[in-house]
């Protein structure tokens, strides 16, 4: 999954399609219409609630319907960031027993 996170937290979804661009494997999702990353080893699957504009941004606020979490997989989450002037270089570690 590092591919994929690095790819998907570094690409706009404004202009592309992560999926297709990053040859990333896709799954329906069960409760909402949406796909979600079929080796994923947790989702959430979530109802818009409200969307709210701010200066240059969007606050999408929104109900968790379902969720799930592989319990034999574990999780990738960022260990470090390193950013230089020319690139960021991210560390990735998993969740610990």
């Amino acid at each position: 999954m590092k591919k994929e996170a690095l790819f998907c937290g570094s690409n706009s979804g404004r202009d592309i399609d992560k999926f297709i661009v990053g040859n990333i494997k896709k799954e329906k999702c069960l409760h909402i219409d949406c796909y979600r990353i079929s080796s994923c080893v947790m989702y959430q699957e979530c109802k818009v609630k409200d969307i709210i504009k701010l200066r240059d941004h969007t606050m999408v606020l929104g109900e968790v319907i379902h969720s799930f979490v592989n319990k034999i997989e574990k999780p990738l989450i960022t260990k470090s960031i390193k950013e230089t002037q020319h690139k960021t270089v991210f560390k990735f570690t998993t969740v610990k027993d």
